[in-house]
């Protein structure tokens, strides 16, 4: 019974809602009571004492960790479907494209800091309640530093953003070689900045429509612009988007740049103050101590480890295990009557759908199940087939692979305008489902009867009108 627990906490640990000693306390002791076992527990505070949680921790391996803050959005975010449509996309602009590994690029940006988050660790006697360590301010100015580098280890040059209105040479002194200097009101990028970004990308890498080559970069609004996308078909650059709140697992300057380079610029920081006494850092002096962290910490190695980590070279989709993708579970959510029509669905794996358009349609099967009506009225031609599904869209629908469940009544009717329709009636496995649902984009509410010659009394007034 003990392991039973033990799993429950493993469980509770991987999907980002791990037991605190007191709550595991309590979870012992209500599962003793439901069991009707004996025990020695604290009938009053009902819950099981600290030594026994402690030795119970200590029997299956267990540890009290203090757990880093991970937002809603980031553990929703990070899910199989999201990962495996960039791997697809990722593989499409490879074979396609034909990129080769030194053609491939990602970038990103990360803020710096006058003041740094990261310090390092000092010598202090022991018991001493507070250790303190010099800064510049309570709080700093930002700076935007954007990298890139290349899957076999090359380095496209930095840019830094400065909060000003007017560029200035003596920010970037002895800046690391070819930096490019970039102003703005806040310190972030935007998109007109990320246009001229791309000019200075260009200018290393030597991208053309002949010679192309693979950016992947995170969703910032200041990436997606319609400015930068033509600019990008110009130069032979195809961007590659990254899923939302997902950086931090496949953005490889995230997995093995910025934190190390966080922390080394937080001790050039620190030796600046050290050799420079009473005397604060300003964006003046922050070109000169990231250029020294920049260099210690971009490697060739760092480089091509930080791509292999990500899955993005060499090619690897599967590079995540289930265990990463737990925290994502608890916001599953299934489509209605997905249970009482799970035997009748015959869901496939994702890889043996043909087209991305095809597991489309079987994800939108599930989402038009309830509530629904089954007619679908459509002006058409008098010598059209009267057996055969409706033409495009949907007809193209009905003879998918996917959607091989339909069977199909056609009736002729004529409304009182005299304008001729053919009603087809569709059955399906599933509750009430409604083919008209699966593009919008062709369909017309009307408030009118929908003339139906048979079960007229069943239709409503909210039928849809298909036109073609």
């Amino acid at each position: 019974m003990e392991e039973e627990l033990a799993i429950y906490c493993r469980d509770l640990d991987k999907t980002f809602y791990g037991l605190t000693l007191k709550a595991l306390g309590n979870l012992v002791f209500e599962y003793v009571e439901r069991n009707n076992l004996n025990h020695r527990f604290n009938k009053e505070k009902r819950s099981a004492g600290k030594d026994w949680v402690y030795s119970f921790c200590k029997r299956h391996k267990l540890s009290l960790r203090v757990p880093e803050k991970t937002s809603l959005a980031r553990a929703a975010g990070f899910n199989r479907p999201q990962v495996e449509l960039f791997f697809r996309n990722l593989r499409q602009i490879l074979n396609e494209k034909k990129i080769l590994p030194h053609r491939l690029y990602n970038m990103d940006e990360s803020g710096i800091l006058t003041v740094p988050n990261k310090l390092p660790k000092v010598v202090a006697p022991r018991g001493k309640r507070t250790v303190g360590k010099i800064v510049s301010s309570e709080r700093g100015q930002l700076i935007t530093a954007v990298c890139c580098m290349g899957a076999t280890g090359q380095y496209i040059p930095p840019a830094l953003v400065f909060p000003r209105k007017r560029l200035k040479a003596e920010l970037t002194d002895r800046a690391p070689a070819g930096t490019l200097q970039l102003v703005s009101d806040s310190g972030f990028i935007t998109s007109e900045l990320f246009l001229r970004w791309l000019d200075h990308f260009q200018t290393f890498c030597k991208s053309s429509v002949e010679d192309p080559v693979l950016l992947v970069l995170d969703n910032h609004s200041s990436h997606v612009s319609l400015q930068a996308v033509m600019k990008c078909r110009g130069l032979g650059i195809n961007m590659l988007s990254l899923p939302p709140h997902c950086s931090h697992k496949i953005q490889p300057l995230d997995k093995k740049i910025f934190g190390p380079l966080k922390s080394a610029y937080g001790q050039e920081c620190d030796k600046w103050h050290v050799n420079n006494p009473g005397r604060p850092i300003t964006m003046f002096q922050v070109a000169e101590l990231f250029a020294n962290a920049y260099s210690r910490i971009a490697s060739i190695e760092r480089a091509i480890k930080a791509f292999e980590i990500c899955g993005i070279f060499p090619y690897n989709p599967h590079v995540f295990s289930e265990e990463e993708f737990a925290p994502a579970t608890v916001t599953y959510q299934l489509f209605p009557n997905q249970n009482s029509s799970a035997e009748n669905s015959n869901p496939r794996a994702e890889d043996e759908y043909d087209s991305d358009e095809d597991l489309l349609l079987s994800v939108l099967q599930h989402k038009l199940m309830e509530n629904i009506s089954t007619k679908t009225i459509l002006p058409t031609p008098v010598s059209r087939s009267q057996n055969s599904p409706p033409s495009t869209p949907l007809g193209k629908l009905a003879h998918s692979p996917l959607l091989n469940i339909f069977s199909w009544k056609a009736n002729t009717i004529t409304n009182t305008k005299g304008t001729k329709f053919t009603a087809f009636h569709t059955t399906t496995k599933f509750d009430q489902l409604y083919l008209a649902e699966i593009n919008k984009t062709t369909t017309k509410s009307t408030t009118k009867s929908c003339q139906c010659p048979q079960e007229e009394e069943v239709c409503t007034a909210n039928c849809v009108t298909v036109q073609i």
